[in-house]
């Protein structure tokens, strides 16, 4: 599980909306492409046009780096990168 969504409500397997992230239950998805990432988007009501600029530049996924979406006050899309460890010590690798 490395994508994260603040959502509207708390019932696991249900359809929710992404929200603000202040108050919201968080829930959490897998995606290891941007194609996995592009679906996850769609599936909870962003905009195509949104979810392809978020799949196109959420870099790492497929080294589990780790994602936050959540919508802002202004109702806009924001991706916030989670470094995890695996990940980090990828980038160190490649120097």
């Amino acid at each position: 599980m490395n994508i994260m969504f603040a959502s509207d409500q708390n019932i696991n397997g249900e359809r929710f909306t992404l929200t603000y992230i202040v108050g919201a239950a968080l829930k959490l998805a897998g995606a290891h492409s941007p194609d996995e990432l592009y679906g996850l988007l769609i599936e909870i009501g962003v905009d195509s046009t949104h979810a392809a600029l978020a799949a196109d530049n959420c870099e790492g996924l497929n080294l589990g780096m780790a994602w936050s979406f959540y919508r802002d006050l202004h109702n806009l899309l924001v991706a916030v990168p989670l470094m995890n460890y695996g990940f980090a010590k990828s980038l160190s690798c490649q120097q």
